[in-house]
């Protein structure tokens, strides 16, 4: 598709764990890199420079200064309307500052969770033991088979998901132009936050149990879990799923193929022999959570009211863990299970106020299973920086 392909300097970092969600933003390459400013970027080449100059002369006639009555008056500061005014560089900073300013972390032996809001559990995720890795590997060799066939999705998919995605409900970057920069600031904060779990718990490759499994592409240089890609796959198929949920023809099958897509862009990391089945199940538990908080943020609509106003936010907590009764060691990845078992599961009780989840999961002991799912009561306010693009968003599929 032609919006395939590096975001300027930026493209190109997909393999740093599925950054390739960004290079939909190829649309606007050409910007040169974040660092050094292009010829063009100033204004064109030195003719058309030198030609300015000799035509400004031959224009201005005598100077007058126009007095400070002339000047218009200052904009409004902290207006979401100001982000209009801004190219899009900045806005991605501006609006990946808010989006991580209410998040934090809790890490305990083998347990990682992100926290929102008055420090609420969001997601917590267990580390997968030596173990039950070991006995995934026979997993692992079993997909190296398909490497043939998968290898040119692999490749693209180093730096490239948005275009997988993008086939399902057609997305253009002269149609929806706010949606993929909205993709691209949620991607970011995704890519974030799963680093920071990432190297808390240190996930070994396959590749370090079984040399002859040797994978196709370079071993990415982080941990394995959760997986990088499945992670950033999935927040696209569900925040794009929540953009154009009424407003395509079919809207059941759309997000079928959404999350087929995500699971296929998933397992291909295992194809190409660089992760688990059980690292793409956490990653997917992962972005179930994170899209959530993230339209919260935008919207402040909670995942189990679609369409009611709600503050503060009912947040959904999730814990991911390998146990024989929802995810086994023996157990291939597959998004409708993940899902029925840790996604949209029935609500359980809500944790006590006294105690943080580390802490009550510290009581219980380092072997206990987590609960599924809880609900939380969570001072999440909506940004209005954040809506105003959300919003710009979603009236390109409305």
């Amino acid at each position: 598709m032609a919006f395939t392909g590096g975001r300027g300097g930026r493209g190109g970092r997909g393999g740093r764990g599925g950054r390739g969600g960004r290079g939909g933003r190829g649309f606007d390459g050409g910007r040169g890199g974040r660092g050094g400013r292009s010829l063009d970027e100033i204004g064109g080449d030195t003719q058309v420079s030198a030609a300015l100059a000799v035509a400004r002369e031959g224009a201005i006639g005598y100077w007058q200064n126009p007095g400070p009555s002339s000047v218009p008056a200052h904009h409004t500061g902290n207006e979401p309307t100001n982000l209009r005014l801004w190219n899009e560089e900045v806005r991605h900073e501006i609006l990946l500052g808010i989006i991580l300013e209410d998040i934090s972390f809790d890490a305990s032996n083998t347990m990682a969770m992100v926290c929102v809001g008055n420090g609420k559990q969001l997601v917590r995720l267990e580390r997968p033991s030596e173990q039950e890795l070991s006995a995934q590997v026979d997993l692992v060799f079993g997909y190296s088979q398909l490497r043939l066939e998968r290898l040119d999705e692999i490749a693209t998919q180093l730096d490239d998901i948005t275009s997988f995605m993008g086939s399902v409900v057609g997305l253009r970057p002269e149609r929806h132009r706010y949606t993929l920069e909205l993709l691209d600031i949620f991607l970011s904060a995704t890519i974030a936050i799963e680093m920071r779990l990432k190297h808390h718990l240190a996930v070994r490759r396959p590749v370090e149990f079984a040399p002859q499994l040797q994978p196709v592409i370079d071993t990415p240089g982080h941990g394995a879990y959760p997986s990088g890609h499945a992670t950033e796959s999935f927040v696209v198929a569900y925040i794009l799923n929540m953009l154009t949920g009424g407003n395509i023809i079919d809207p059941a099958r759309t997000r079928q193929q959404l999350m087929r897509h995500a699971e296929r862009i998933a397992n291909n990391r295992v194809v190409a022999g660089v992760h688990f089945p059980v690292d793409n199940a956490a990653g997917m538990v992962l972005a179930a959570s994170l899209a959530e908080y993230f339209r919260a943020r935008c919207t402040g609509i909670p995942a189990d009211e679609e369409g009611k106003q709600a503050t503060p936010y009912q947040v959904v907590s999730r814990a991911f863990a390998m146990d024989d009764e929802n995810f086994s060691k023996s157990d291939d990845f597959d998004y409708e299970h993940v899902e029925t078992k840790f996604i949209t599961q029935p609500e359980q009780t809500e944790q006590p106020e006294s105690e943080t989840p580390a802490e009550q999961q510290n009581q219980k002991g380092p072997d206990a299973a987590p609960e599924v799912i809880t609900r939380e009561t969570a001072e999440i306010s909506v940004d209005p920086t954040l809506q105003w693009l959300w919003n710009k968003a979603a009236a390109e599929w409305g």
